[in-house]
């Protein structure tokens, strides 16, 4: 039995139980992903149909950030390899409600993580 996952799978019971009950809750989550293959770290927050991507870094080498923007120039997701913690910082900037956009990112792509 795998239960890496219950708290969160305990606590979208919690949030649509209490919307049957008419106790309207917002479910206050962002979807994370993160795996390691052949010692390699991939991580990927955010949801949505971007509309375009800004690359940084080098692909080739596998150590690069994936800006992914909707119509609006919102960034709506951030997937990398081998540059942590970006994502994470992205998934808290997103959890505690706050935008990025792609002007944001235009001089210096890592200030707002700083």
């Amino acid at each position: 039995m795998a239960i890496g996952h219950i708290g969160l799978s305990q606590y979208h019971g919690k949030v649509a139980g209490l919307n049957i009950l008419k106790k309207e809750t917002q479910l206050k989550t962002v979807p994370y992903f993160w795996t390691m293959l052949f010692g390699k770290s991939i991580r990927y927050a955010g949801c949505g149909k971007p509309s375009s991507t800004q690359i940084e870094g080098d692909i080739d080498a596998l150590k690069f950030v994936i800006f992914f923007f909707d119509n609006s120039d919102k960034v709506i997701a951030v997937a990398s390899c081998m540059r942590d913690p970006v994502v994470s910082q992205f998934a808290e900037l997103v959890y505690q409600g706050k935008s990025l956009y792609k002007k944001d990112l235009k001089d210096d792509p890592f200030a707002w993580t700083k």
